[in-house]
């Protein structure tokens, strides 16, 4: 109905309206948690880092990723920031650009398909050990730690 209006006719002529669909299955592993919890990640996981071709953290709250266009073979980087307080999900983005990406919750729920697979907690730096029961999201641990200041 909405093409119908926009050009001003009663009916679309057979066969003029042709689109695609795609379902890929992305097989990057996806991080849920606060933008305090997620920086506190990057900050302490090199593999995790390395995974999502993450050059740098900026403190306290953004990080610099690679970003890939596999159709040029061109490499570029972006920047990231997260409001430390608010829920994030930190994921790798396959379009045209392969990047590591950070999304509101909300928004990514809404754009996104819900996880086929129950989430699993990280045991990172946790007093509880991660892993309790769904609304439990733990207590970070202070301690010490190397950072690399760019």
């Amino acid at each position: 109905q909405a093409m119908c209006n926009l050009f001003g006719i009663d009916k679309i002529p057979s066969g003029l309206l042709k689109y695609g669909i795609n379902n890929t299955k992305n097989p990057s592993l996806v991080y849920v948690g606060t933008g305090e919890q997620l920086m506190a990640l990057l900050r302490t996981n090199e593999a995790i880092r390395k995974d999502k071709h993450i050059v740098s953290v900026v403190e306290p709250n953004s990080f610099i990723v690679d970003c890939m266009c596999l159709r040029e073979g061109r490499v570029t980087q972006k920047t990231w920031h997260m409001d430390l307080k608010n829920h994030y999900v930190l994921y790798t983005k396959r379009d045209y650009w392969v990047m590591a990406t950070v999304q509101l919750r909300t928004q990514f729920d809404k754009d996104q398909k819900r996880f086929t697979e129950a989430p699993q907690k990280l045991a990172c730096n946790l007093k509880d050990g991660g892993g309790g029961g769904d609304d439990d999201e733990g207590e970070f641990i202070p301690r010490p730690i190397n950072l690399e200041w760019v």
